[in-house]
């Protein structure tokens, strides 16, 4: 069982702590064959003493400057030698220590599948907010359905082929775009159980970023020719209209308590 590798792809910059929640999350693994790949930014003093401390299970480590989050992945590309690959942030954390050991077993029973993903809950601080499960449609968020990469592995040989590199013109949404070009969905394979719990203060769900990834997914879907359904665009755009009305004319605390409530009506996470 331990002959299938997973590789692990963390890019830091700045994050100290956050990037100690992962370490801690990824040594307590009982799983063993495991390649842990860190990309830095040239981050500050403070993280990269943190980094060191957990330098013994780090398998290859690069600190230069780059061009953001996507850039630094693609760095970490050439140097993948596992069978299977996941892409964590700093501050993401495996939902429980044999995590990693139930995908393994999960690969080896789904042998024909080359996206294996499970569901991934975020917090905000230490707090359970929401959770990405299942894929039931075909259209969510404004884009085709995916999977979050806190929660999703692909095959390596996805990553093998030059051509399949992150957009680094995309600053939030290249994950999405990789994913788009790369999953076949009859080849994709979801697991019953958490993956992992993810930290919702991450870029993309940043409240200040969310134009920006509206702007980033239509140029997503021009670039891969392909056109949103008729039904959903309605459905879209009448969910975006009630969410800036509820948010001019409903008190904050009540407002986030119907988001939950809009997106089970339209479908929408």
């Amino acid at each position: 069982m331990n002959g299938l590798q997973i590789t692990i792809i963390t890019s830091t910059y700045n994050c100290e702590e956050d990037f100690c929640k992962t370490a801690e999350s990824i040594k307590n693994q009982n799983y063993c064959n495991i390649q842990w790949i860190v990309i830095d930014g040239n981050s500050n003093k403070s993280t990269l003493e943190y980094i060191y401390r957990y330098i013994d299970i780090i398998d290859y480590f690069l600190c230069e400057s780059d061009q953001g989050i996507y850039d630094a992945w693609n760095k970490a590309l050439p140097h993948i030698n596992g069978d299977w690959v996941i892409f964590m942030g700093a501050g993401d954390t495996f939902y429980e220590n044999n995590t990693l050991s139930k995908i393994a077993n999960a690969i080896h029973e789904n042998m024909s599948a080359t996206t294996i993903y499970g569901d991934v809950y975020f917090s905000d601080e230490d707090n359970i907010v929401g959770v990405y499960g299942k894929i039931k449609k075909k259209w969510e968020c404004g884009r085709p359905s995916l999977p979050p990469h806190q929660g999703t592995f692909q095959h390596s040989s996805f990553f093998k082929d030059n051509a399949n590199r992150f957009d680094t013109t995309l600053k939030i949404a290249a994950d999405s775009d990789f994913m788009i070009r790369t999953i076949d969905p009859s080849t994709m394979h979801y697991v019953n159980f958490p993956v992992s719990i993810m930290d919702a203060s991450g870029v993309s769900s940043n409240e200040s970023n969310k134009k920006l990834v509206k702007k980033e997914i239509a140029y997503i879907l021009a670039k891969n020719n392909i056109h949103m359904p008729l039904s959903y665009k309605i459905k879209f755009a009448v969910y975006n209209s009630l969410q800036v009305l509820f948010k001019v004319i409903v008190p904050q605390a009540l407002y986030q308590k119907t988001k939950s409530i809009k997106r089970k009506l339209f479908g929408l996470r």
